[in-house]
């Protein structure tokens, strides 16, 4: 597995948030879309790339692309901006987004353009409560529930490393990679 990505977010800096597993909140026009199922955080600040998923009154995933992006701005009380072309680069996603139906529900696979060896699953299903969305990823080896990615940034420039943070989906037990470009 390489690190191209992480080389290629040098010039931008890039991304991750402690996303909590249990964070699927229900929002949107008809109640059913999820504004955040998983997050990518830095060290520089607090602001956050977001990732949702756009659903129906069924808890389907609607569109051909229904996972987004956007910044969630904590230092700006935690208003919401669009990606600017230049952030597409690093925390837009490809094009390409493949829908499957599952024994859990739907399952949306899409890759972040700056991690093109880590497509993410985007497992959403329906509950009394509304729609549910989960994040899971490749982690040591492993299918993992999506925690958390962590971006530390080197001073002045450039990435230090990058974590990532999750729970096996065969165990529960947590899993860290810790990423050097």
């Amino acid at each position: 597995m390489g690190v191209s990505w992480v080389v290629r977010a040098l010039s931008i800096v890039v991304v991750s948030v402690p996303t909590n597993l249990a964070r699927a909140e229900v929002t949107g026009i008809d109640g059913r879309d999820i504004a955040s199922v998983f997050a990518i955080s830095k060290s520089e600040n607090r602001n956050l790339v977001d990732y949702g998923i756009h659903a129906d009154r069924q808890c389907r995933p609607v569109g051909a692309a229904p996972i987004y992006a956007y910044w969630r701005m904590y230092e700006h009380h935690g208003e919401t901006e669009p990606l600017l072309d230049i952030e597409q680069r690093i925390y837009g996603l490809v094009s390409d987004q493949s829908i499957a139906a599952s024994d859990e529900g739907s399952v949306v696979r899409a890759t972040v353009r700056s991690m093109p060896n880590r497509p993410i699953e985007f497992v959403l299903w329906a509950t009394p409560h509304g729609c549910r969305a989960r994040a899971r990823m490749h982690v040591l080896g492993s299918d993992a529930w999506l925690d958390r990615i962590f971006v530390r940034v080197a001073w002045p420039f450039g990435i230090d490393s990058v974590s990532v943070f999750g729970e096996r989906v065969t165990d529960g037990l947590p899993v860290q990679e810790k990423i050097h470009p």
